[in-house]
């Protein structure tokens, strides 16, 4: 493969988004309904609906930073912090400028009484936002506030 083919293929999955689609290996985006679907139960609350959607889509796609990503918030959210700091990892292992990991994480970091890191993936957001991200902000705002504990965001 030669480096633009490689780099072609990184700005694709960049442009693409990280959340509802996966790249296969020659480089095509293709749609995973099975995201989808978990990121609507996610976002009702409903995490056992989600977590089957979500190691189906990690099962086709090991890859898939997003859902990497949803398994962390949803660990982070029932109180394991263990899980979620293994899933962020590997979310940043797959994309390490993946905001949503950046900023989750970041949140995990003040929970646990880290604000030196979350400030890190803070410099991170800010070098991965060409324009102030929403990330960026939420754990700005989070971080200036010195929120910390399991009843924050």
């Amino acid at each position: 493969m030669t480096k633009t083919v490689i780099l072609a293929a990184f700005l694709s999955l960049a442009l693409a988004g990280p959340a509802t689609a996966a790249m296969t290996p020659d480089g095509k985006m293709i749609p995973v309904p099975e995201y989808d679907q978990a990121e609507v139960f996610v976002k009702a609350g409903a995490f056992e609906k989600a977590m089957p959607l979500l190691l189906e889509t990690l099962r086709r796609y090991p890859t898939h930073a997003s859902a990497w990503n949803l398994l962390g918030f949803m660990a982070r959210k029932d109180g394991d912090v263990e899980k979620a700091a293994s899933y962020y990892e590997r979310a940043l292992k797959v994309n390490p400028a993946h905001l949503g990991a950046l900023n989750y994480q970041g949140h995990l970091y003040m929970e646990t009484g880290q604000p030196e890191k979350a400030r890190a993936n803070l410099d991170l957001l800010g070098k991965a936002c060409a324009v102030k991200c929403p990330e960026f902000l939420q754990l700005k705002e989070r971080i200036e506030s010195g929120l910390s504990g399991k009843y924050a965001d």
